[in-house]
């Protein structure tokens, strides 16, 4: 008797476990599908700042790029990537200024964005503008909504999308290159990112 209450207790436990278990995997299933439908238009412009520096002559392909967000970005009134979220990147190219060199350079991507709670969302941006002051990034985001490609050359600070950063040159959305000094990014460099087609 005692041996058949025993087989039944633990066929109800075992039962029970492997119904929680299913019903929190869809849960997480449907919980994971509905933070990675995260949808931020093709154009978006994202304003982030470095976490830590990128330096030409340390940097080497591959090696991780974090910024962070530091506006709320909405789309359809409604916040589709918070302030505070991280985007994610890496380096796809460093070359250091050294003797016998014309040019430092170094390569970025930014590809995915991180939300506050841990979930990371492939999204591929362009470099539309970089800056080492939030004033230079407030004018450039300016600049980047009103629809100016890349901060037009036409009526742009020297430099291409680098806003005071004095001999530096943004090109083709991703390569950041100096003919004078060693590209190096500080900490809180700012920059527009916009979101490219999916």
């Amino acid at each position: 008797m005692n041996r058949n209450k025993i087989s039944f207790l633990a066929a109800i436990l075992l039962s029970t476990a492997c119904l929680a278990q299913s019903s929190t995997d869809t849960g997480a299933a449907s919980s994971a599908a509905s933070k990675t439908s995260l949808s931020v238009p093709s154009g978006t412009t994202v304003q982030v700042e470095l976490i830590k520096p990128v330096d030409a002559r340390k940097a080497k392909p591959g090696d991780e790029v974090v910024a962070k967000v530091t506006q709320d970005v909405k789309s359809d009134d409604k916040v589709v990537l918070p302030k505070g979220s991280k985007v994610m990147g890496k380096v796809t190219q460093a070359q250091g200024r050294a003797k016998g060199q014309d040019e430092s350079q170094l390569g970025l991507v930014f590809d995915s964005a991180v939300l506050k709670d841990g979930t990371q969302v492939p999204i591929s941006f362009a470099i539309q503008a970089v800056a080492n002051s939030s004033a230079a990034m407030s004018q450039a985001a300016i600049d980047a909504q009103a629809g100016s490609t890349a901060i037009s050359m036409a009526n742009n600070a020297p430099g291409g999308g680098a806003i005071g950063l004095p001999g530096f040159t943004l090109s083709d959305g991703t390569l950041i290159t100096s003919s004078t000094n060693n590209v190096r990014l500080e900490r809180e460099t700012r920059f527009v990112l916009r979101v490219n087609g999916h």
